[in-house]
């Protein structure tokens, strides 16, 4: 027989150290107007690289849940099932769920082979979760698979990682991958993905070596990853263009981006070169320009068309160098 606890039960502190094992929910995963641009790429810069700074909600704000799990701040009943036993160790200080463990809390849930609670001194007060073994992270709306989950309860930070990292958005399909690891700042309302990190926004598909997504709630109250920003052999490809640069900011609301390093864009059997762009894929309109302290300009080669070209060069598109 699966060994389960419903709660509430009858042991308040029992419940309390089981909904900390629950926390290792904490992970909110994409689907990714731009803000100012250059504060939004501070702001990513800062998340990504030192692990510091604030976007989006303040701490604690979980405004719809859609941004991430919340499991202590709902009234329905946490369900743990596992195929081993539960059990809480006092002298090691753990609470562990063995053999294909699920926790699940109203349309939240983790499950993994393990689920593990640390505490170093309170046993209701928990300083780390983990969950090993095809790990499954799902809410409402979104879907992360990975091999094992870190959740560090100071830190707010849950870190994902395993051989197929995979983040999906239930509502819209887009799609994140990584290599080696994936973060979620609960706090911060940011999700870093690091390592050939290749993501798919309906039709646009962004390939770097560092992705960062920020969430905010959209006219519902629900949180939505509206901004990437992407870092290190860029590659983004529309229907229309091809984009490379060292690094893009890419508003998923107004479908811009703003491409600067190394930018070059083919359109067609046109090419563009420069050290800044910005895309407006809605209004299928880009701007190049140059960088002036540095003597640079922008350059333009036209290719040759033909009368049954219908490629994107020939479909409207105009580039403004």
């Amino acid at each position: 027989m699966t060994p389960r606890l419903t709660f509430p039960i009858a042991l308040a502190s029992r419940r309390r150290a089981c909904q900390c094992v629950l926390l290792v929910c904490a992970l909110g995963v994409p689907a990714l107007s731009v803000a100012a641009e250059q504060d939004a790429a501070a702001q990513t810069t800062s998340i990504a690289q030192t692990g510091t700074g604030t976007t989006g909600a303040q701490a604690g704000d979980d405004a719809g849940g859609g941004g991430g799990f919340d499991f202590s701040s709902s009234s329905k009943p946490i369900d743990i099932t596992a195929d081993n036993g539960i059990e809480w160790n006092k002298n090691e200080k753990f609470y562990i769920a063995r053999g294909n463990a699920l926790a699940v809390q109203g349309n939240q849930s983790v499950a993994g082979a393990v689920l593990t609670a640390y505490y170093s001194t309170d046993s209701n007060h928990i300083d780390r979760m983990t969950a090993d073994g095809d790990v499954v992270i799902k809410n409402g709306t979104q879907t992360a698979y990975g091999d094992h989950a870190d959740y560090d309860a100071n830190k707010k930070l849950l870190v994902l990682t395993g051989k197929k990292l995979k983040a999906v958005n239930n509502d819209n399909g887009d799609v994140t991958t990584a290599r080696d690891s994936m973060e979620y700042w609960k706090d911060r309302d940011a999700l870093v993905a690091r390592g050939d990190v290749y993501s798919i926004h309906g039709d646009t598909k962004v390939r770097s070596d560092l992705q960062t997504g920020y969430f905010h709630p959209n006219s519902a109250g629900k949180k939505v990853i509206y901004q990437i920003e992407a870092i290190g052999h860029v590659n983004a490809v529309t229907a229309k263009q091809t984009a490379t640069s060292d690094k893009m900011v890419y508003n998923l609301e107004s479908k811009v981006a703003v491409l600067t390093g190394n930018v070059r864009i083919v359109q067609g059997t046109d090419t563009f070169i420069g050290d800044r762009a910005e895309i407006d894929t809605v209004n299928n309109v880009s701007r190049m320009t140059a960088d002036k302290t540095k003597g640079s300009r922008v350059r333009t080669i036209i290719g040759p068309k033909n009368n049954n070209d219908s490629g994107p060069g020939n479909a409207g598109s105009t580039t403004k160098p």
